[in-house]
């Protein structure tokens, strides 16, 4: 965790990614997203881990526009 990095609710997560909360954490069912649980309900996101899968996320486009 870098001294910058925070974490995040799942609304504020939703919000980056442009998903519903239950999108969220049906993410966090599949495994599809790294969380951490705090007590028994909080999860909890690092900003960092979740620009990264947006960053991971990146498809190339087939073909250049000039």
């Amino acid at each position: 965790m870098e001294k910058t990095d925070r974490f995040l609710k799942v609304a504020e997560v939703a919000e980056m990614l442009g998903l519903s909360k239950m999108a969220v954490y049906l993410m966090v069912s599949r495994r599809e997203i790294q969380n951490y649980k705090l007590g028994n309900r909080k999860l909890r996101f690092l900003e960092s881990d979740i620009i990264e899968f947006i960053n991971n996320s990146r498809r190339p486009a087939i073909k250049k526009i000039d």
